[in-house]
């Protein structure tokens, strides 16, 4: 696999090649090393997929051509001729119902007497 001119694969079997050689290596800088030439083979992997060869979506393709979309030249709103009606505030309403909200951060946001019957007991 190729990565900027670079072919990160002969790269990797040649770091392993010489790890295997070089006998003066610590068993444990063997371990670290390995272990990096893992992850290089990981991350290098991923930089290389896109929707055509992994199960993502092309709209989450880094760098993918977008298109602009133009204007259609209608003018925005109802078709011509439409009488449009807005509801008006009232000056004097027949009641006013005060409704108390959660404001906490969670998932399932609950007003008060939402979707609940009141009944005459409580």
């Amino acid at each position: 696999m190729k990565i900027s001119n670079v072919d990160v694969d002969a790269a990797l079997a040649n770091v392993r090649q010489q790890l295997q050689a070089d006998t003066t290596v610590a068993p444990s800088m063997r371990t670290a090393i390995e272990l990096l030439i893992v992850l290089v083979q990981i991350l290098s992997r991923r930089i290389n997929t896109h929707s055509a060869n992994s199960s993502t979506p092309p709209s989450q393709d880094p760098n993918r051509p977008r298109q602009n979309r133009l204007k259609s030249g209608r003018k925005p709103g109802g078709q011509p001729g439409r009488v449009g009606k807005t509801l008006q505030p009232v000056v004097d309403p027949d009641a006013i119902q005060r409704v108390k909200l959660d404001r906490r951060p969670t998932q399932r946001r609950r007003i008060s007497g939402c979707g609940r019957r009141e009944t005459s007991g409580r």
